[in-house]
Formats: C-alpha cells, structure tokens, sequence
C-alpha cells in the first residue's frame, strides 16, 4: 500500500470511531432520560416528592 492510502485509511478509521462513540453517547443519554422520566412519573404515582435536587441560588 502507499502511504496517502495508509493515511486515508486511518483517517477513515478515526472518523467512523469518533464517529461510532458520538451517536453511542447521544443514544446512552436518550436511554438516562427515559429511565428518569420512569422514576419521575413512579414517584409521582406514589406521591413522593421527586428525587430530583434543585440549588436554592438567589
């Protein structure tokens, strides 16, 4: 192989894996808000005050 097809190919590579692992933690976080909205909606069926904490800034 000559080098610009090594070069190519390697920027190819990192592309598809920086890629790869950004729609890996958009999914991840689409996944974190479903389980908390889960918990929300189960607090909210059993009448506790949602876990969620909130900063008193004034």
């Amino acid at each position: 192989m000559s080098s610009s097809a090594l070069i190519i190919a390697e920027m190819v590579l990192t592309l598809g894996l920086c890629l790869g692992f950004g729609f890996y933690q958009l999914w991840d976080l689409r996944r974190e808000k479903a389980k908390d909205a889960a918990k929300a909606a189960e607090a909210a069926r059993a009448g506790a005050e949602p876990a969620v904490k909130t900063s008193a800034a004034s």
